[in-house]
């Protein structure tokens, strides 16, 4: 029988180009990026070994670079370019993703988009 659990990365600070306003075009700004998803940890319970479950690590790393590398206007589209990249590269499923902007509108703590 499977042994599911839920893997949660919280706030990861990520830098990227982002926003469709000039101010925003000319330097990277920072963003948090959460997810949930469900793994099967039956084998790596046993095996106590890193290929036999889902590489956290390698995750946070992707999500950067993905983030990094983008040049996307609104979190709109990364949110979904993210999404179906971290599902395909890492065969993920019931995956909830959560990109903050901090400092998106003046005197508000953030803007988020969860999908």
């Amino acid at each position: 029988m499977a042994q599911r659990a839920i893997l949660r990365i919280e706030k990861l600070n990520c830098s990227t180009l982002i926003g469709v306003y000039d101010h925003e075009r000319n330097q990277a700004q920072d963003l948090f990026v959460s997810l949930s998803c469900i793994i099967d940890i039956s084998k790596a319970s046993k095996t106590d070994h890193i290929n036999d479950t889902l590489d956290y690590d390698k995750l946070c790393r992707l999500i950067r670079e993905l983030c990094e590398e983008s040049n996307f206007e609104l979190l709109e589209s990364l949110i979904v370019f993210m999404k179906n990249e971290l599902e395909r590269q890492f065969n993920l499923k019931d995956l909830t993703l959560k990109i903050e902007k901090p400092g998106a509108i003046e005197d508000c703590a953030g803007v988020s988009l969860e999908l």
